[in-house]
């Protein structure tokens, strides 16, 4: 009689540390997943703040831009006045101008 319960409570007491195995590994992957998704928003939210600098940078390049087309249409102008043309350098460069801030306002 001793022995046989010698026998179920090791057998039994095996068990027990089994399921308390299998339940520290679920929350060892409950643990990962919060610390992921933790890692994660905070990727995004970073993401977003660098998103918005973005932002207010294009819209200082594409004041910049504007002030370099009004200086272009002076100069295109007074050359016209003066009945001389513009070297072909600041045409194209006029011209890549407007490639550029037609690039920037579809990024934003």
């Amino acid at each position: 009689m001793n022995t046989q319960k010698t026998v179920f409570n090791r057998l039994f007491s095996k068990v027990e540390k089994t399921e308390l195995e299998t339940h520290k590994v679920e929350l060892s992957f409950i643990k990962d997943f919060d610390a992921s998704f933790a890692q994660s928003f905070r990727f995004m939210q970073k993401a977003e703040k660098e998103e918005a600098e973005l932002k207010k940078t294009y819209q200082a390049v594409l004041a910049e831009f504007d002030n370099v087309l009004q200086a272009f249409e002076r100069a295109q102008k007074a050359s016209k006045e003066l009945g001389i043309d513009l070297p072909k350098e600041y045409t194209s460069k006029a011209k890549q101008v407007k490639a550029d801030i037609k690039q920037i306002k579809g990024k934003i």
